[in-house]
């Protein structure tokens, strides 16, 4: 439900994982606890982080990691604090650190390893598609578990019926078959009509899903423009100056683009 990631604000990775989680499993929570991921001050930074997230209990699972580097870039998750205090958290953690062939003690010491920030934003993300399979089997597979229960009662109730003590029943014997046969047409509506009410739960779940999903947005006509190269997205036109490149994202792809006048802002 939460997931708490320990990298940089301004880099690529918090952007990668945002748009994973966004297209994935838009219902997840993002806790963003900013740090330094390189230089001599990293590694304590990372260490703190941690532990906030241990002190609060707040999240379900950590994503620690940055992006591409140099071996003295990535440093900070060979020292042996950082090592320590991932071994010791209590919180799942997943390493994400550089790229495929970048390997660091962070990534040895930690629950689950991940080649880049993308992927360990698709393991802490089941898509929902998924999701709402995996339910649908299992309403199919309790409707079938029942109907199969209530074939066995009346084959065991007609064997009962066929013996000679059942051949000429009496009106007490008569009464108590009616309202067992009540009882279970009742039983049978019951489940039948909670089926239908959490498959029509799940179908709103799913169609409130679409609509916040972002690249659904971005298929209406709409865009996302960020600055070059922090990649940071851009709330107002005064947030550039003339001449300022910057990207703009659509539904079918991104291209750059420079500005070159202010309009006024309404």
């Amino acid at each position: 439900k939460t997931v708490g990631i320990i990298t940089s604000s301004s880099g690529a990775v918090i952007q990668d994982i945002i748009k994973v989680l966004g297209r994935r499993a838009p219902h997840v929570q993002l806790i963003l606890r900013p740090t330094l991921v390189q230089g001599a001050e990293a590694a304590e930074e990372i260490v703190q982080a941690i532990e906030e997230f241990q002190s609060f209990q707040n999240v379900d699972v950590l994503i620690v990691g940055r992006g591409g580097g140099s071996l003295e870039d990535l440093w900070p998750f060979n020292e042996e604090k950082v090592a320590r205090s991932i071994h010791a958290c209590t919180i799942p953690i997943i390493s994400a650190v550089g790229h495929e062939t970048d390997i660091s003690i962070s990534d040895l010491v930690a629950d689950v390893r991940a080649p880049t920030p993308s992927v360990a934003a698709e393991l802490v993300s089941p898509s929902r598609e998924n999701l709402i399979g995996d339910l649908k089997q299992i309403f199919f597979d309790l409707n079938r578990a029942l109907e199969k229960q209530l074939q066995q009662k009346w084959q065991y109730l007609d064997q009962l019926t066929d013996r000679a003590v059942f051949q000429q029943p009496g009106r007490k014997v008569v009464r108590k078959r009616d309202r067992l046969e009540t009882a279970i047409h009742q039983l049978v509506q019951s489940a039948q009509y909670r089926i239908k009410m959490s498959q029509s739960q799940l179908e709103g779940a799913q169609e409130i899903l679409t609509v916040l999903n972002p690249q659904n947005v971005l298929e209406r006509g709409y865009s996302i423009a960020m600055n070059v190269p922090e990649r940071e997205i851009i709330r107002s036109a005064r947030a550039l100056g003339a001449g300022d490149p910057f990207e703009v994202q659509t539904a079918r792809g991104k291209f750059s683009a420079v500005k070159t006048n202010d309009m006024e802002e309404k």
